[in-house]
């Protein structure tokens, strides 16, 4: 199955937030996911910005609310900022990327 991402709105909106400054990693996580996301997809999704070394999903059931978010390692630092700079407020499978 494959998913396209939506790029996050140009538009500034009640809930849009200013995207905080990266620091030096070669790593990312991305929360928000929906409950269907597999690891697959998501490593498909983020070698469309550079070479991952490890991609992990995470499930969180506190609160009897499940929380879905996925670890991301790249090589290098250039491909985790990339990644974060396409992802962070995208919507993908229905979901808006934190």
């Amino acid at each position: 199955m494959s998913y396209l991402i939506q790029p996050p709105s140009s538009q500034p909106g009640p809930q849009q937030q200013q995207q905080p400054t990266l620091g030096v990693v070669d790593s990312l996580v991305v929360s928000e996911l929906p409950g269907e996301c597999k690891e697959l997809d998501l490593l498909m999704l983020a070698q469309s910005y550079g070479r991952v070394k490890s991609c992990e999903i995470k499930r969180d059931f506190r609160n009897h609310v499940i929380s879905v978010y996925g670890i991301l390692n790249y090589y290098t630092i250039e491909s985790a900022e990339a990644a974060y700079r396409a992802l962070h407020g995208a919507t993908y499978m229905g979901k808006v990327l934190r």
